[in-house]
């Protein structure tokens, strides 16, 4: 008899668990003006066994490392330094980097209209993206089945006054060149479930999108010529664009949970691997914290077999070196790298003895920067 109540039991709760994850269907989880988007994002080696939903419907993400995250603000458009560019803009990401993301909200619809991307070959620092048409990133209404298809093209309009470097990629006799990548998403809210992560479980809606890219490319001689299509190879452009058609097809995963403004949890896979988790941290006590407008240099994972990043978050562009001492102060390696973009690094320690080290990381002015310690360990 005990055992049968118990089951009932069981079965009360499973059906009130599944009614409440169905109310993600109906929740609105667009960002306002003042939302802050707390995102981690995760580097590390990614076991495939994440990815699989367990018996209970649960998607486990515990032991995920988050090194650090960081706080983006949603604002109003006008705060963002690219605003004429886009006009019909309701809301603005500001993100780490100076970059910005800008959105229109309509419909109880979020579509991003352009994004500002941080590079190492204009005068500005800067390159601003116009998205047509604006590319749908939260439909106003979804449940599980429903598919939608973004067809959009991201466009980059450059002078030739406006580029700089050695390494110019503008076709010779050209004024002006314009980047075209067309990127074709197709996407289904095909499940729901629940995620752990941080200890804490979130009710969410799945989605997963198949995604390519397509790059056309046009010149003109003039500024008051027309436009006219030319082919050129990927392998010239800039590594800030050919990282954005690097691989020509990829899935994205994303969650969402009516406790989070935008997508809760994500993850892209490239062939068959998995390169970046973002997610909304609010464990804030776990993980190293920055807001969208400091400067950090962060090195992960630590303690490590041998492979680190290091993330370089708004530090300017240019030459550095990272040295790594024993404990008695003696060199033992150095590594010098340039920083063309505000990103990350990856490099290889695995050649140093499992211990304890220090390693120190000076600017192209041999200027030191940080000094910290860090743990090899063997597998």
């Amino acid at each position: 008899m005990g055992r049968l109540i118990l089951l009932l039991g069981f079965a009360i709760l499973s059906f009130t668990s599944l009614v409440r994850a169905q109310k993600i269907n109906a929740v609105k989880i667009i960002p306002s003006i003042g939302d802050t988007f707390y995102r981690s994002v995760v580097r590390d080696q990614i076991n495939e066994s994440y990815l699989e939903q367990n018996k209970y419907r649960f998607w486990n993400f515990n032991n995920l490392s988050t090194p650090f995250t960081i706080a983006e603000l949603y604002e109003s458009p006008r705060k963002g330094k690219y605003f004429k560019y886009f006009p019909e803009a309701t809301l603005v990401l500001l993100k780490i980097n100076g970059e910005e993301s800008y959105y229109h909200k309509k419909g109880g619809e979020l579509r991003c209209v352009g994004e500002v991307i941080s590079c190492s070959f204009t005068k500005s620092g800067f390159i601003v993206g116009k998205y047509s048409p604006a590319r749908l990133v939260i439909p106003g209404s979804f449940k599980i089945g429903d598919r939608y298809q973004n067809n959009v093209i991201l466009s980059f309009a450059l002078g030739k006054d406006e580029v700089i470097g050695k390494d110019n990629f503008m076709p010779f006799g050209s004024d002006s060149i314009m980047v075209k990548i067309n990127f074709v998403q197709n996407a289904t809210f095909n499940d729901y479930g629940w995620l752990l992560i941080n200890g804490e479980r979130h009710e969410v809606m799945k989605i997963t999108s198949g995604i390519y890219s397509l790059l056309s490319t046009q010149v003109k001689a003039s500024k008051n010529a027309k436009w006219k299509d030319i082919r050129i190879s990927p392998t010239t452009l800039p590594d800030e664009l050919q990282r954005m058609i690097s691989s020509s097809q990829w899935q994205e995963t994303e969650f969402f949970t009516e406790k989070y403004r935008g997508p809760f949890f994500s993850y892209i896979k490239r062939n068959e691997d998995i390169t970046e988790i973002i997610f909304q941290n609010r464990n804030l006590t776990e993980t190293e914290f920055i807001k969208y407008k400091d400067s950090s240099i962060l090195l992960y994972p630590n303690p490590t077999y041998g492979d680190i990043y290091l993330d370089f978050l708004n530090m300017p562009r240019g030459d550095y070196r990272m040295e790594v001492y024993n404990i008695i102060g003696k060199k033992l390696i150095y590594k010098d790298f340039t920083l063309s973009t505000n990103s990350y690094q990856q490099l290889d320690l695995s050649t140093l003895k499992k211990g304890t080290y220090i390693y120190s990381i000076t600017d192209q002015n041999n200027r030191k920067i940080i000094t910290r310690r860090l743990s090899i360990i063997s597998l």
